[in-house]
C-alpha cells in the first residue's frame, strides 16, 4: 500500500513542491481549467492509502500536470489531449441521457453503493471514488454493477461531493413497487429506502435538503425497478 496526496477541492492526485504548495493541476483529466487549490499550501490536501497498482497508474496520469507550467492570466492551462484514452465506459445498465453522460451514484436494494465517473480510467475512478467519501475507505470492484462500490453509508457524502463538482449528477435507486410507504418510513432517518415512495417521504425527505431535481424517470433492469433523478444543488 502507498500514500498519495489528494486535493480536497477536486479529488485529483496532486504534486506538492518543496515549498509545501500544491502544483498547478486541473479538476478534470487533462483539462484546461486550473483548480482553485493550485498554488496554495498543503492545508487543502489530504492523504489517501492506495494499492501499489493504483499508485503506479496515478503517477503515470499525474505526469502531464507537472509540465503544464504556470497558469495563464485567464486562469486556463495549456491544451492537453481531450480525453483519457483508457476511460472506462458507462455501465451498460445505466440509462443513456440525451444531455450526455453524468457522474452517477446508484443505490441497489442489496449490496453496496455504485459510483461511475465519466472520462476516467478504471484505476483512476477507484481512488477518486474513495476520495469522495471523505473517509479512509477502500472501494470494491463490482462485476455485476460494472463500477466501483463503497458502503451505502457513504451515499450522501459521495452524492453531495459530486454535486459540488458538477452542475448535475444522476442518482439511481432500486425500489419495490409493492412496498407501501408507511409511517415507519416517514419517521425514519437517513436516505436508505426501497419502498414505493422512492425515498421522497423517507424521514420527511430531509435527506434531500438543498437538492434541485431537474428530471425523474424509471427503468427496469433485469426485472428490478429503478427510480432515477437528474439533480444538482439548489
Amino acid at each position: 500500500m502507498a500514500v498519495l496526496p489528494v486535493c480536497q477541492d477536486c479529488c485529483q492526485i496532486v504534486t506538492v513542491n518543496k515549498n509545501g504548495k500544491i502544483e498547478t493541476h486541473s479538476p478534470e483529466p487533462y483539462g484546461e481549467r486550473a483548480c482553485n487549490a493550485s498554488g496554495l499550501l498543503t492545508g487543502r490536501v489530504r492523504d489517501i492509502v492506495v494499492s501499489s497498482a493504483l499508485r503506479a497508474h496515478a503517477v503515470r496520469r499525474s505526469r502531464p500536470t507537472t509540465s503544464w507550467g504556470p497558469v495563464r492570466k485567464s486562469g486556463s492551462l495549456p491544451r492537453m489531449p481531450e480525453a483519457d484514452l483508457d476511460a472506462m465506459p458507462a455501465p451498460k445498465w445505466l440509462p443513456q441521457l440525451k444531455a450526455g453522460a453524468l457522474a452517477s451514484v446508484t443505490l441497489p436494494a442489496a449490496g453496496w453503493l455504485g459510483v461511475w465517473l465519466p472520462g476516467y480510467a478504471k484505476p483512476t475512478q477507484a481512488y477518486r471514488v474513495e476520495a469522495l467519501t471523505q473517509r479512509n475507505v477502500t472501494s470494491t470492484w463490482s462485476a455485476r454493477m460494472e463500477c466501483w462500490t463503497v458502503n451505502n453509508q457513504h451515499f450522501l457524502s459521495v452524492a453531495n461531493a459530486l454535486m459540488r463538482r458538477n452542475e448535475q449528477i444522476l442518482v439511481g435507486r432500486e425500489y419495490n413497487p409493492r412496498e407501501k410507504c408507511t409511517s415507519s418510513c416517514k419517521a425514519a432517518r437517513g436516505p436508505l429506502c426501497t419502498c414505493s415512495c422512492h425515498a421522497k417521504h423517507h424521514g420527511g425527505g430531509r435527506w434531500m435538503a438543498g437538492w434541485c431535481v431537474a428530471e425523474e424517470f424509471g427503468t427496469v433492469v433485469d426485472g428490478s425497478r429503478w427510480h432515477w433523478m437528474i439533480t444538482g444543488k439548489a
